[in-house]
């Protein structure tokens, strides 16, 4: 009898942890225009119970809990969203695909529709999920990230207003943020993005060079150097033979003759700090832009590149307790 009774129990106990589970996911709210994709970083507690579910989710850049009502039929979750009135806001409409929930996010009026992709995540990392508003946010020294973006709202011809750039979120995981902004230079044709990866927790931009092992950087630099070699070469006239060899010569030359590029020192220099590095669901990529002229030819060349370093390979370069190790499993 009491065997009987003991074996009901733990029927009972298995079965009600096979209906109960609870998950943490973080990812994006993506919108499409016609020149861009923005992403809306957000941050899901899903608890679900005999397909019924209750949950809640929030804004990185706010951290303000929005609550969820909602249910599973098979590996279709639909969670609903009411507004301050109890109304109907939003829906959710994601298909469970075990290493990631995709699909929508849509307003109860159907006047706006966003991509949503969601990741599994450990809850711990939500303490360390919103991102600091950029007046806190430091990228060198006590100087912030909206002292940066000040700088480019100054009034000129171009931008009358003094409007400040729009920041937009590149990639937000695990603690990590890449914040990126657009800038130009007014009649000069000069534009691009400055961005920086940022760590939640401290507020602080990290530089690669402070997270690479010391005694590793010179391997770190063998990986990367044959990988950014083929993207240069290959970026080069195809036809031009005579300024690919100069190219080749410039690059791989081993004597102490004094050589106008030297793309494993340009490497050394400009490759670990803050700015040219970024983070992406791929891997840390590793990039930069810029024209050099060799004074042995009568040209000018572009050695601009973008080396993506899958997160498995980054590991090993990485110091003990590098916060880039947390992307590891990436």
């Amino acid at each position: 009898m009491r065997k009987t009774i003991l074996l009901d129990l733990v029927i009972i106990v298995l079965t009600s942890s096979m209906l109960f589970s609870q998950r943490t996911y973080e990812g994006y709210l993506i919108k499409d225009t016609e020149t861009n994709t923005l992403r809306y970083p957000i941050w899901v507690s899903m608890n679900e119970q005999s397909g019924s579910i209750t949950a809640s989710y929030f804004y990185k850049t706010v951290g303000t809990p929005i609550a969820l009502q909602g249910e599973r039929s098979g590996a279709t979750i639909t969670l609903r969203e009411n507004n301050v009135k109890g109304k109907l806001a939003g829906t959710f409409g994601l298909n469970d695909l075990s290493d990631s929930l995709i699909g929508t996010w849509r307003a109860a009026n159907g006047k706006k529709q966003l991509r949503a992709v969601l990741y599994p995540v450990d809850k711990s990392y939500e303490r360390m999920s919103v991102i600091p508003k950029p007046q806190t946010l430091l990228i060198e020294g006590m100087r912030t990230f909206y002292q940066e973006l000040q700088d480019q709202a100054e009034p000129n011809p171009c931008n009358e207003k003094g409007k400040m750039p729009e920041i937009e979120h590149w990639f937000a995981r695990r603690g990590l943020a890449v914040l990126a902004y657009y800038w130009s230079v007014c009649g000069r044709g000069y534009a691009g993005y400055n961005h920086y990866v940022f760590d939640c927790s401290s507020g602080n931009a990290v530089a690669l060079k402070d997270e690479l092992d010391p005694s590793k950087v010179e391997l770190f630099t063998k990986y990367v150097f044959p990988r950014v070699q083929e993207q240069v070469l290959r970026g080069w006239n195809e036809n031009d033979e005579e300024g690919k060899q100069i190219l080749i010569e410039s690059m791989t030359s081993m004597d102490e003759t004094p050589k106008p590029f030297d793309l494993d020192d340009y490497i050394r220099n400009s490759g670990f700090g803050i700015e040219i590095f970024s983070l992406t669901e791929k891997g840390l990529v590793l990039e930069s832009q810029g024209i050099f002229e060799l004074p042995q030819a009568t040209r000018a060349f572009d050695v601009g590149y973008t080396v993506v370093v899958p997160y498995r390979d980054l590991k090993q370069f990485l110091k003990p307790g590098s916060i880039l190790l947390r992307l590891s499993d990436l």
